[in-house]
């Protein structure tokens, strides 16, 4: 019978989870919805988060591409680029962000630092405030391993503005369902 005693992992997301800024979440969801076409882009793990918060702004019918897909076109004036790093200095990430807004993109930046790199090339910056991978050794550290609490809590924050754009746009979740791969 497997140890049904407490998780470390749970307990440190819901207790980051209470620090998350829900309050910024309007904003993020008003710039998606006002957007005429929404990019994503981070790299590793994160860069499987920002994917699937892509694949559900596609199930609600909002033009979004996942930046260095073969399929991707040129961003411009009226698109919004969302991209993403815990440490927010991860260099291809700034140099996306940098190209973005000199092409006319909205950047909205997501990471645990405010002051990192990418701040020099976003509109708006939502800081989740949790240990990163690139804390000081001094700072309050993760259980678990580095990057892992940022990105658990970068999908559960993206969900939620999901959450919040389907209400708006799919309460039921049949436009969700209808567009669901079906070739799987």
């Amino acid at each position: 019978m497997p140890d049904r005693g407490s998780s470390e992992v749970i307990a440190e997301i819901v207790r980051y989870a209470a620090v998350l800024p829900l309050d910024r979440l309007n904003g993020l969801v008003d710039s998606v919805s006002s957007a005429d076409r929404v990019f994503v882009h981070a790299v590793g793990r994160c860069g499987m988060v920002v994917g699937m918060f892509a694949t559900r702004l596609a199930h609600l019918e909002i033009p979004c591409f996942v930046v260095g897909e073969r399929t991707t076109p040129a961003a411009g004036h009226g698109d919004l680029l969302v991209s993403a790093s815990g440490s927010g200095d991860t260099s291809s990430t700034v140099l996306i962000a940098e190209r973005a807004r000199a092409a006319g993109t909205r950047v909205l930046g997501l990471t645990a630092h405010p002051e990192a790199r990418i701040a020099r090339h976003v509109d708006e910056m939502i800081v989740l405030p949790v240990p990163a991978k690139t804390d000081h050794p001094d700072a309050k550290r993760s259980v678990q391993p580095p990057g892992s609490l940022f990105e658990q809590l970068l999908l559960c924050f993206l969900d939620e503005a999901v959450l919040r754009l389907a209400r708006q746009r799919d309460a039921n979740f049949e436009m969700i369902q209808r567009r669901h791969a079906n070739l799987e």
